[in-house]
């Protein structure tokens, strides 16, 4: 969605008004990790934290055009807890967790990069490290929310990705 995109961020921050947002779960940010303070600092709703996790870029990258990324926005009024998510091939990942009145939230954020992406893994792959994010989760004892892009047609019953990835949720 393009975080440094002044229209995209001037739509957050009303949205976030008019409904009384507390959290935001973006993905395709293109927030890069040369990306300024600055242009980070412009690009967040007042009153809101913004959490950024960049693409990883390889130093030997010639590509500076390198899209993906995910970011919470948070209100500064709620209360973060440190958290961290395992490294995955085909998907990019990043978690917080949120200290509630009585328990405690973990909101993780996932965006798999379309089929047609150069960053983009067999769905195999795919399937194999969301398992993985699963058997990860499962371990947390308390509440717990996915979210995110996962390039997948999950309304289109005739697709075999998403059936596999449907019943991989179910189960």
């Amino acid at each position: 969605m393009s975080l440094t995109n002044t229209t995209h961020y001037t739509a957050l921050a009303c949205i976030a008004e008019a409904h009384h947002i507390d959290l935001f779960a973006l993905t395709e940010t293109w927030i890069t990790p040369s990306t300024t303070s600055a242009e980070l600092l412009e690009s967040k709703p007042d009153g809101f934290s913004l959490l950024s996790f960049p693409r990883p870029v390889s130093p030997c990258s010639k590509n500076k055009h390198i899209g993906g990324g995910t970011a919470f926005l948070v209100r500064d009024s709620c209360h973060i807890l440190s958290n961290s998510v395992p490294v995955f091939k085909s998907f990019e990942a990043s978690a917080i967790t949120l200290k509630l009145p009585k328990s405690k939230l973990t909101v993780f954020n996932i965006y798999r990069p379309p089929p047609s992406s150069v960053k983009a893994a067999p769905f195999s792959q795919f399937v194999t490290d969301f398992q993985t994010l699963i058997s990860h989760v499962a371990t947390i004892s308390h509440g717990f929310l996915i979210t995110g892009d996962f390039n997948l047609h999950v309304d289109d019953s005739e697709n075999y990705n998403a059936k596999q990835f449907l019943t991989l949720l179910d189960s």
